[in-house]
């Protein structure tokens, strides 16, 4: 399984983390979110499955995660 984190599954975020919002469960989305990051990393090796997690610093990205067009690499990726 892979699995892409963005930034805001190692930073926080306010516009994602919502911290004066509290979600059903008791708990800001933030540390919801982190909750069910520890489960699946725990969870999914325990059901015989492979989790590879990709982050934007894995990838050619900007300081804000988003991810940058290199047509020259993307091509010489194709090649073959």
């Amino acid at each position: 399984m892979i699995e892409y984190r963005e930034l805001q599954h190692d930073q926080p975020r306010p516009h994602f983390d919502k911290p004066n919002r509290l979600t059903v469960s008791g708990v800001h989305r933030g540390e919801q979110r982190a909750l069910y990051d520890a489960r699946r990393d725990e969870q999914i090796p325990e059901h015989g499955l492979r989790l590879v997690l990709i982050r934007p610093a894995d990838l050619n990205s900007d300081g804000r995660g988003r991810l940058r067009r290199n047509e020259a690499a993307d091509l010489a990726g194709c090649a073959g």
